[in-house]
């Protein structure tokens, strides 16, 4: 009997404490998660990463303050919290959830990952490391 207990309790204090937390919308989609990175510097105006865990981001580089520089509007070099919702990212920056960024995510003929942004009607592009 305390087997069958066992097996009925434990899943469900499981899926209550959130242990499937991929499914959660409050996290990244696990396609973005990884460590994301712009073309070379001089091929394009910007260069940048983004480092995304299941719960965070970290902008890298993108240095600048323009309408069309990515990521301007956001504190660099540190986690924030963050999550993906249907096809955009929302970012927690300075106690306050910013506007969602739309992204769009895509696989190429070898299973690389890309993830396109639009700034100021300039589109930037990276490619997952």
């Amino acid at each position: 009997m305390k087997q069958w207990l066992f097996f009925l309790v434990v899943p469900v204090l499981f899926a209550s404490c959130g242990g499937d937390s991929w499914n959660d919308s409050s996290y990244f989609s696990y396609d973005l998660v990884g460590k994301w990175e712009s073309a070379p510097i001089g091929y394009f105006d910007y260069w940048g990463v983004l480092e995304i865990d299941y719960n965070k981001i970290t902008i890298t580089g993108y240095s600048g303050y323009g309408p069309s520089t990515p990521f301007a509007e956001f504190t660099r070099n540190v986690p924030l919290e963050g999550y993906s919702e249907e096809g955009k990212i929302f970012i927690k920056d300075r106690g306050s959830w910013q506007a969602g960024l739309p992204y769009a995510y895509w696989k190429d003929a070898v299973g690389g990952g890309h993830l396109t942004f639009t700034f100021g009607g300039r589109e930037e592009t990276l490619h997952k490391e």
